[in-house]
């Protein structure tokens, strides 16, 4: 899938539901993320299509905006001692090689 094709929106809407489900109103009593797992997200066509559009004018903010998001999700801890997910790493591999 193409940004460019696709438009901005679509890519926008997956940040918005990469933030809820990593943090905020996607966490559990105990903390637990309802994100799916870190290899399903790396692979995504939408995580593909977010790289993308970092190369493309018409959709850099949007894309920056929803690569920001897959980042945080990577995250574990207290904010002031935040590390990486150690599940999260096919992630950050990804998020890592742009």
């Amino acid at each position: 899938m193409s940004v460019v094709d696709g438009s901005s929106q679509i890519v926008e809407a997956y940040g918005a539901w990469v933030r809820l489900s990593a943090g905020g109103a996607g966490e559990k009593e105990d903390g637990a993320r309802t994100l799916p797992a870190a290899e399903l997200i790396a692979s995504h066509p939408l995580t593909a299509a977010t790289l993308e559009g970092l190369g493309v004018e018409e959709t850099y903010d949007v894309a920056v905006d929803t690569y920001s998001e897959l980042i945080r999700s990577t995250r574990i801890g207290d904010p002031e001692r935040e590390t990486v997910d150690p599940a999260q790493l096919p992630l950050v591999q990804v998020c890592a090689s742009v």
